[in-house]
Parts: structure tokens; C-alpha cells; sequence
């Protein structure tokens, strides 16, 4: 079937003061060739933009629907974060003491003096496996949380943190594993990631906000977005956006790459239905733009309209101490939570 030519249908409602918003959702279909995605955004407390479009399928069959959840990939991030801040807030944890304070094993091979903040800005040079040619590198690892805990704390880092700051590679998979666990370590009822969105968040406030698909023939298949989309929109691209796409793909092929090593597990030793099954905070949350947006507004200090989790203090805190994220964290609260097939979006 071909797909369908013509402006994308945006459905959804947006206060005149954001206007714009609707109409850079719509270029991301029109100009950038973008497939399907949702945006919803509040300001000062309320929705003021909650729309979606397009479809969830290379085919363009399959309408997106108003609460279409999808794969989050790197903004589940944003939540990891945000719930570290939480912590911050209620005076458990400091984002300049070192991570072995909380979680001691953390500090075998000399991560003793890591702090909170260096890993959270991926400084820790723990974004690859300093054993991944080891037989323990296997899909029975990454279900099992206690060997897990253990092979993390027991990783050797490729470089240490500079003073400056400058020395960092990105954590893809790794920075999840490592957040999860030191929540688990510092909260009080022990609680992972996943128990904890569940226990305090999911079911009070919204229904969709998970990680791993549980139940990926049920639920995946045919609620997610279809790898294919990919090939379809890099054939609509400009030349410059297929070179930074180009780009990517070689650092993923290069062996010796920070990129690649970061994602050694996805590539060699998981399946994709492991992949996507096994908790992977980093990578395999799911949800949908408008559960993703409430959650993020619980966090945002009453003082300017939000639900009041953190304070204005702990919000700047979390934009200084942990500098590589006051970027990056701003700007996949923002992302759609869609497709994202745009090569100058994915390498944001």
C-alpha cells in the first residue's frame, strides 16, 4: 500500500497563546516527515496544548490515536531523573556526595569518589561493560536485579571525571540500570523504578507511565510504532539530514565507539523482544504524551504553577549540579512523544 500524500490531520485542542506550538507540531509532519506523534504541554498548571497526528504505520492504515502510548527511549531519562530530584528535595541525598555513600559496593575499581552528579551527567566512563567479552554478559543477567546490582558496582570505568566536566560519554543503557538501583538503595521500602512509578504516580494520577512491555504480543505489536517507519521518512529527508543520520549509523557500527560499546547489549546479547521486555529505565519506558506531561508537571514547583514535588531550590540544583542534563533534560521534556524519525531531532 502507498502511503497517503497530502498535510497530515492534527487533531486535539490548543489555547490561542501557543498557536505556534501547533504549527511547528504540524511542520514536523509537513517538512520534516514525521509519521505519527502526540505533544501535550502545561503551562502553569493546566494543559495548554494537547494534540496528535498522523499514523502507526510505515503504510499510514493506522490512525494515531489520542492516547497512543510508544516507546520513550531516552526521555525515560527526564522521570529517572526527575525522582533522583525527589529524593534531593527531601534532604535523603546531595548531588556532590559520591554514589558509594549510598550504595558502598558501587565503590569497587575506584568509583569510591563518583558523585551523584558525575553520573547523572554520564562523567562516570561507565557507559560500556569493561568485562563485554565476559560469558556473564547474557540475557539472564539483565532479568536477575541482584547479579545486575553486582556486575554494576563491580564495572571499571573507561575514564574518571574531570574537573572541568568536559570528559563524558553518553550512558545509553547503563544510566538507567545505575539510577534504578541507587533508588532502590535509598528508599525507604526499597522500591525500583518501575514499583515506585507504579506505587506512587501511575495509579493516582494516570493509567500509562511504565517500564518494559510486559506484554509485548498483546500490547506492542500493535500499539507501537513500526521499526519500518524509519527507512520511509531517511527517504523523504534533505542530503544534510541523511548525512547526520549517516553519521550515527557509523559511530553504531564502530566497535571502538563510545555509541557503539554503550549499546553492546542490545546489539549481541539481547534479542529485540528481550530488549524491549527486560527493564531498561533509559530506554523501553512507555507512555503517552499527555501521561508523560502530567507527570513531568507534578515535579514543577507551585511557585510558578506546578504540582509542587520539588521546590524552585532543587529545581535549579538539578539545572547546575548535574550540568550535562540542564540541557538535555528541558529538551525531552518538551519531545514529542512520538516517532521522532527526524535525523536532525534524533540527534539532539
Amino acid at each position: 500500500m502507498e502511503a497517503k500524500e497530502g498535510p497530515i490531520l492534527i487533531e486535539g485542542v490548543t489555547e490561542d497563546a501557543f498557536a505556534n506550538v501547533r504549527l511547528a507540531f504540524e511542520a514536523n509532519f509537513n517538512s520534516h516527515h514525521d509519521v505519527g506523534a502526540s505533544l501535550c504541554v502545561y503551562h502553569q498548571g493546566k494543559v495548554v496544548v494537547d494534540v496528535w497526528g498522523g499514523h502507526t504505520d510505515a503504510d499510514q492504515a493506522r490512525p494515531w490515536k489520542k492516547r497512543m502510548n510508544t516507546l520513550l527511549s531516552d526521555t525515560g531519562n527526564m522521570v529517572c531523573n526527575l525522582l533522583i530530584a525527589l529524593y534531593v528535595a527531601k534532604g535523603t541525598v546531595e548531588y556532590d556526595k559520591p554514589v558509594a555513600d549510598y550504595w558502598p559496593e558501587f565503590a569497587e575499581n575506584g568509583k569510591e569518589s563518583i558523585t551523584i552528579s558525575q553520573l547523572l551527567s554520564h562523567q562516570a566512563g561507565l557507559h560500556g561493560y569493561s568485562n563485554g567479552g565476559d560469558p556473564t554478559l547474557t540475557p539472564a543477567l539483565f532479568e536477575d536485579g541482584e547479579k545486575l546490582s553486582l556486575f554494576l558496582a563491580n564495572q571499571k570505568p573507561e575514564f574518571m571525571p574531570t574537573e572541568d566536566g568536559k570528559q563524558h560519554a553518553y550512558h545509553t543503557l547503563t544510566i538507567g540500570w545505575y539510577v534504578d538501583e541507587l533508588i532502590r538503595k535509598i528508599d525507604a521500602k526499597g522500591r525500583d523504578l518501575d514499583g515506585h512509578l507504579l506505587d506512587k504516580y501511575s495509579k493516582k494520577y494516570f493509567g500509562s507511565l511504565g517500564i518494559g512491555l510486559k506484554s509485548i504480543k498483546k500490547f506492542a505489536r500493535k500499539s507501537f510504532i513500526s521499526d519500518s517507519i524509519a527507512g520511509k521518512s531517511l527517504d523523504k529527508a534533505s542530503d544534510e539530514q541523511k548525512k547526520k543520520y549517516l553519521k550515527m549509523e557509523e559511530a553504531l557500527q564502530d566497535e571502538s565507539s563510545h555509541l557503539s560499546n554503550s549499546l553492546r547489549p542490545w546489539g549481541l546479547v539481547l534479542s529485540e523482544e528481550q530488549a524491549l521486555t527486560i527493564a531498561t529505565p533509559s530506554a523501553n519506558m512507555y507512555s503517552n504524551a499527555r501521561s508523560l506531561s502530567q507527570f513531568g508537571n507534578l515535579f514543577i514547583p507551585k511557585s510558578i504553577g506546578g504540582g509542587g514535588k520539588l521546590n524552585l531550590s532543587t529545581l535549579q540544583a538539578m539545572a547546575t549540579e548535574v550540568r550535562c542534563l540542564s540541557s538535555v533534560t528541558l529538551m525531552l521534556y518538551f519531545c514529542p512523544c512520538g516517532s521522532l524519525m527526524n535525523p536532525d531531532v534524533l540527534l539532539i
